[in-house]
């Protein structure tokens, strides 16, 4: 893994994430950029393979690449519905709950 350093920070503004899927070798592969330190302790815990990093002088970070099979990436509904439970269903959940 590469380690950069540089005197200048980021914005709120330009912070980011980045996600490019190609098809490296006959292989999708999923190649990562975030300025968020959030999503990249994510990826590390997900066991992605870090490619470099990039800190402040002071320590601070500033951004990181990973890279991880193509299948890791998972896009998900972004109106999920709720699921409604009837009070008599209610009922016998408690009912069951407080027998044991």
């Amino acid at each position: 893994m590469k380690t950069y350093t540089v005197t200048s920070k980021v914005t709120a503004e330009e912070r980011e994430v980045t996600i490019n899927i190609s098809c490296e070798n006959g292989e999708w592969v999923a190649n990562l950029y975030t300025c968020i330190e959030k999503y990249a302790n994510k990826c590390k815990k997900q066991g992605w393979k870090q490619i470099d990093e990039t800190r402040h002088t002071d320590g601070t970070f500033i951004g990181a690449t990973f890279i991880a099979p193509a299948k890791a990436i998972s896009i998900r509904n972004a109106h999920p519905t709720k699921r409604v439970i009837s009070e008599e269903h209610k009922q016998k959940l408690l009912a069951a709950r407080n027998k044991d």
